[in-house]
C-alpha cells in the first residue's frame, strides 16, 4: 500500500461479491480493485501507474482461482487523486458495484476489503497476504489527503485495518463505493480515496468508453 494493517489485518474472511477483483501485475498479485461497470475496474493509482501487464480475477474469493479473469487494455490514471480507471480487454457479465456520489457521515462505519497483508509492520507484508477475500470493519474519522493529495477518508480500526495487498480496494458503506485504498500504518488506520468529489470523472471515463 502506498504508505502502509489486522486478515486484511484483523477482520476475517467473506464471500466474495460479483465485482471484487484481484489485480495482477506481470502475472503476480499486488492489489485489489472494483468492478464498476462491464468493461471498467476501479482502483488506485499507484497500483497501475508502472508499466506492465495488468489483468485481473473478478469475482472470486480466491486469489488465485474461479471468477473470471479479464486484461487491461487502457489505463486512465487520475491527475491529482490516487484513483485510476483501466478497461478490460471485453466486458464481463458480473454485475458491477455503484459508485458513492456523496461523502458518508463522520462516525459511520464502513466495510473495507482485499487480499492484502495480514501481519504488522514489523513483518514483511510479501510472505503474509491473504489467499482469500477479507473483510473488516472501520470508521470514519475525518477527510484528510491520500497519497497524491486527493480527498481522502480517514478511516480507524475497528476490527481490522486495510495494508498492503488492500490497495485499491473499496471501503464500502450503502451498498456502494465510498472510498478506495491509497495508504494505512497497517496498525490503526487506513486512508481510501474519496469517491464522492470524483464521482463525475469516474462516470465520465465510462460514459466515454
Amino acid at each position: 500500500m502506498s504508505g502502509n494493517a489486522k486478515p486484511i489485518i484483523g477482520g476475517g474472511e467473506v464471500q466474495a461479491q460479483p465485482y471484487h477483483a484481484r489485480v495482477f501485475q506481470n502475472g503476480r498479485g499486488m492489489c485489489t480493485s472494483t468492478l464498476v461497470s462491464s468493461r471498467y475496474i476501479l482502483t488506485a493509482r499507484h497500483c497501475v501507474e508502472q508499466p506492465a501487464q495488468y489483468a485481473f480475477r473478478i469475482g472470486s474469493t480466491y486469489a488465485e482461482s474461479g471468477g473470471t479473469t479479464a486484461a487491461a487494455t487502457r489505463i486512465i490514471l487520475h491527475p491529482s487523486a490516487d484513483l485510476a480507471m483501466v478497461q478490460l480487454d471485453r466486458d464481463v457479465s458480473n454485475t458491477p458495484a455503484r459508485v458513492a456520489t456523496s461523502y458518508p457521515q463522520t462516525g459511520s462505519y464502513l466495510s473495507v476489503y482485499g487480499w492484502g497483508a495480514t501481519c504488522g509492520p514489523m513483518q514483511n507484508e510479501a510472505y503474509c497476504r491473504s489467499p482469500v477475500l477479507k473483510t473488516a470493519t472501520m470508521r470514519l474519522a475525518d477527510l484528510a489527503s491520500d497519497a497524491y493529495g486527493g480527498t481522502a477518508l480517514h478511516l480507524g480500526a475497528v476490527d481490522g485495518v486495510g495494508a498492503g495487498g488492500d490497495s485499491g480496494g473499496p471501503a464500502m458503506t450503502g451498498g456502494t463505493v465510498a472510498g478506495v485504498a491509497s495508504t494505512s500504518d497497517r496498525q490503526s488506520f487506513t486512508r481510501y480515496t474519496a469517491t464522492a468529489p470524483y464521482a463525475e470523472w469516474i462516470r465520465s471515463v465510462v460514459a466515454n468508453g
